[in-house]
């Protein structure tokens, strides 16, 4: 049995690892705009890791904070309501698309461009922005297809 666990703050975004307690030591957190005050959602995210429905009935999540205006910033976070997800496949198509057919191939999801077109259907980009109608995504798709 793991009693502690120290990590990053990456080890809280697509790793199903339950625990009954997470202490966020900073309210601080290093993005593609260098260090900001916590985002809601990557907050939720941290803390989320702490009693996961199904395995435990109730989990606790500590916020360590420096001072006053760190604490009021804080408990608006945690009022706030979670920012809108975006997809970032129909961002950077081309280079995006490529790994998503390496991805799709890969892990056996997709062996026809067919199939590969029927995954993207399927993927956050097309619902919001149509992504697989487009016809730069097409061509990037036919590309990566080969």
């Amino acid at each position: 049995t793991v009693c502690v666990l120290c990590s990053t703050s990456t080890l809280s975004a697509g790793v199903n690892l339950p625990c009954s307690r997470v202490v966020i030591t900073s309210c601080q957190d290093y993005g593609d705009k260098g260090w900001q005050f916590l985002k809601s959602t990557r907050y939720r995210q941290m803390s989320g890791r702490a009693g996961r429905t199904g395995l435990c009935s109730q989990g606790e999540s500590i916020l360590c904070v420096e001072n006053d205006t760190e604490k009021r910033k804080a408990e608006e976070m945690m009022r706030a309501l979670p920012e809108p997800l975006c997809s970032h496949l129909g961002e950077a198509a081309p280079h995006a698309l490529c790994r998503f057919v390496l991805d799709a191939v890969a892990c056996g999801q997709a062996s026809d461009s067919s199939r590969l077109r029927q995954a993207l259907c399927c993927t956050l980009a097309h619902h919001q922005l149509r992504v697989s109608e487009h016809p730069d995504a097409r061509r990037a798709l036919d590309d990566a297809i080969g």
